[in-house]
């Protein structure tokens, strides 16, 4: 089987990757980025999480504080942070940037378009 062709990321342009996580019960799959961390919500399937990845919206608006969502284009983004890291996640597709500190630093990665 052929190993899916993975676009850049949306974000930095940098190189995405396949990631799995075997749980005891469960078995999950995201594609992220590997130099920013951004990644796709975690999906049981690896096709799924792909085209997760893969979709690109082009929606854009100058004047918000968060970008639509290059993913799926949805304006639901949020802010999210734990343990004094932040990042900025899709509340529709779930997809989100990588960690980042300060807060300013995450809003800046989640506008930013590769």
């Amino acid at each position: 089987m052929s190993k899916p062709k993975l676009k850049p990321c949306p974000f930095c342009g940098g190189q995405a990757e396949i990631w799995h996580c075997n749980r005891l019960i469960y078995k999950m799959v995201v594609v992220r980025c590997t130099h920013c961390n951004a990644q796709t919500f975690a999906s049981y399937d690896e096709a799924k999480a792909v085209r997760m990845w893969n979709t690109r919206s082009r929606r854009r608006d100058k004047d918000a504080l968060f970008q639509p969502c290059p993913f799926c284009g949805s304006d639901r983004a949020s802010f999210d942070g734990r343990c004094g890291l932040y990042r900025v996640k899709c509340g529709n597709c779930h997809a989100g940037t990588g960690q980042s500190l300060p807060p300013d630093d995450a809003i800046s990665e989640w506008n930013r378009r590769a």
